[in-house]
């Protein structure tokens, strides 16, 4: 049986998706857009006091505020999130940052600017299959997005949000769904809350592999239970 690496830890979470997502100025998770005359607001870090900016710490203990995003939409229901930096250097100049944000409903990526306040359609719900989405990662110019009960995980150009790739995980039935997806070494790695495997796509150089069974979870401690199982994976 293969092992999974020791910098690969899973995170299983409760499956609720209908929930906004809390964003402190470009992190966080959670799960949805519609009508695009309404909008959607999302959480942001609260203080003692309840109101909307936080207290966040950066480097050297400096204080930064958490901001509110408005995605357009009555009904977006968001799920993943991720920033994308433009350079290693970009780590403590927000400005340099975009976001990416998902919508369970139809599949919508949503993108917005850090130093924001709004986020814009970035590519359409229902391209090439993609239905709906939940979590994503950023890396290398691509976005890796998890198709949830599809069955499959597309990679989109995070220039103009073309779909570079559809990757299909071809379950054996519909009881599928590829939740939440990091980058790590090489390789993009899917969960599935629906089967008790790991799934992996190569991602080195300009090609992106198939995505393929790589970690079977029968077996071993991490049991799976009737409902949703794996969620959430980080490296």
């Amino acid at each position: 049986m293969l092992r999974s690496p020791r910098w690969i830890l899973l995170a299983v979470l409760s499956a609720a998706l209908s929930v906004t997502v809390g964003v402190a100025a470009g992190s966080g998770k959670s799960g949805r857009d519609d009508d695009d005359s309404s909008t959607t607001t999302t959480a942001t870090s609260g203080d003692d006091k309840g109101g909307d900016r936080g207290d966040r710490r950066g480097k050297g203990g400096s204080k930064q505020e958490g901001f509110v995003y408005t995605i357009p939409g009555n009904a977006v229901f968001p799920e993943g999130i991720a920033v994308e930096k433009r350079s290693a250097d970009d780590d403590d100049d927000d400005s340099a940052k975009s976001f990416f944000v998902s919508s369970t409903t139809d599949g919508t990526i949503f993108k917005g600017s850090i130093k924001g306040r709004t986020l814009a359609p970035f590519a359409p719900g229902g391209a090439d299959g993609r239905t709906t989405a939940t979590g994503l990662a950023v890396g290398k110019g691509r976005l890796f997005v998890a198709g949830a009960g599809t069955g499959k995980a597309f990679v989109l150009s995070t220039t103009d949000g073309s779909t570079l790739k559809v990757l299909d995980s071809k379950p054996p039935s519909s009881d599928t769904f590829i939740n939440d997806v990091t980058l790590a070494s090489g390789y993009a790695y899917f969960t599935d809350s629906r089967r008790p495997v790991i799934l992996r796509a190569s991602t080195r150089g300009g090609t992106i592999g198939e995505l393929e069974p790589w970690l079977d979870l029968t077996g071993t401690p991490f049991v799976y239970q009737t409902g949703f199982n794996a969620n959430g994976i980080v490296s």
